[in-house]
């Protein structure tokens, strides 16, 4: 195989001036972001994101058309032993077509970021603050219509690149601009993109990427500030983020403790000002599960932190969501009290024990 695609490879790019690095440097930033990116990507969202002209995407993309599948406009490898050997050194020994995966994500991060800083705009799908997400009819004409395939992009996946790049300065200067201009923007943009719930979990994988940085102070107290905050700000209004984009400013943000970094630096955009009632800082409870009717008797966590299981008097078991506390099923079939529950690792099982003398 390895030789099957250097032969290819080699022929694709035949004609070409060894002195001429232009289209070499073109192919490592089209084919390096293809192989990068975690799903298929399609031409406009990539060479906006690249920066690089359709054209030059299109005619680098059609020199290597039999390596690639193309349907619907996207864009992706025909098959992952053709990324695995461009990004292995040891096969892929000609240097004009290796990819270094850790290179790019750093790349797709700083153009991700820019995008998010100067795109990002308040209710862009013009949603009013009286409906919630489900009730427009249109919502996802008005996503496709309003924000760009680029912008859909770098909303979904900057923290999967910036978590995969070195710290440098420039990409956690790009990532304090964010925070700092645009956080509440694209609060929004994932509520209607409904990525609450794992963009809960990536911020957490920011978090420890932010601590991970071997020169530490390199890291503003903002940016650090600012990425817990947003954590705890998703987990305590994590549902009327979800349910409503518009509310992300209209009633989370205003009872967002006063004294957190967060409020402080977005506090001049709400409209809302709460006097009384509002915490100074965020309080030692992370997350409150309501839904039981009984006393709850037993909880249960996976290892992986993702999912808790309670068991009540009401002869329920309940499995929530630990990332945003949303209810994600109820187990009903005992006839007495749920005394204690378990779940398997892989959060596939959840056995109950009853004081009906039964378990399940």
């Amino acid at each position: 195989m390895d030789v099957m695609y250097g032969r290819a490879l080699s022929s694709a790019f035949e004609g070409e001036g060894d002195d001429d690095e232009d289209w070499s440097e073109n192919f490592r930033l089209v084919l390096g972001a293809i192989v990068t990116v975690p799903v298929p990507i399609d031409v406009g969202t990539l060479s906006h994101l690249l920066e690089l002209d359709e054209d030059t995407v299109e005619n680098t993309l059609g020199r290597i058309a039999s390596l690639l599948y193309i349907a619907d406009d996207q864009v992706r490898v025909v098959h992952k032993s053709f990324a695995d050997f461009l990004t292995d050194p040891k096969r892929c020994t000609d240097p004009r077509f290796q990819i270094d995966q850790t290179v790019h994500n750093q790349r797709l991060s700083s153009c991700c970021l820019r995008a998010l800083k100067d795109d990002l705009k308040s209710n862009m799908c013009s949603i009013a603050v009286t409906q919630l997400n489900s009730e427009v009819a249109d919502l996802q004409q008005r996503i496709q219509k309003n924000i760009p395939g680029h912008l859909r992009y770098a909303s979904r996946y900057w923290i999967d690149h910036l978590t995969s790049a070195p710290h440098t300065p420039e990409l956690l200067t790009e990532l304090d601009e964010l925070l700092t201009r645009q956080l509440l923007n694209w609060l929004e943009v994932i509520s209607v993109m409904n990525l609450v719930p794992v963009m809960t979990m990536e911020l957490q994988e920011l978090h420890v990427w932010l601590k991970s940085d071997p020169v530490s102070s390199a890291v503003s107290p903002t940016t650090t500030h600012l990425v817990h905050d947003v954590s705890r700000f998703i987990r305590e209004f994590g549902v009327p983020i979800a349910m409503s984009a518009p509310h992300v400013r209209a009633s989370a943000a205003p009872f967002c403790p006063a004294e957190t970094t967060l409020y402080r630096t977005y506090a001049h955009q709400l409209d809302v000002e709460v006097i009384k009632g509002r915490d100074a800082g965020w309080s030692a409870c992370i997350q409150t599960l309501e839904g039981h009717t009984g006393d709850v008797r037993s909880v249960a966590v996976t290892p992986d932190g993702l999912m808790v299981v309670t068991g009540s008097y009401d002869k329920t078991a309940k499995v929530w969501d630990a990332r945003t506390g949303s209810l994600l099923q109820t187990l009903e079939g005992h006839i007495r009290d749920v005394n204690s529950v378990a779940v398997t690792p892989d959060r596939q099982t959840v056995v109950t024990g009853s004081e009906d003398e039964t378990a399940k």
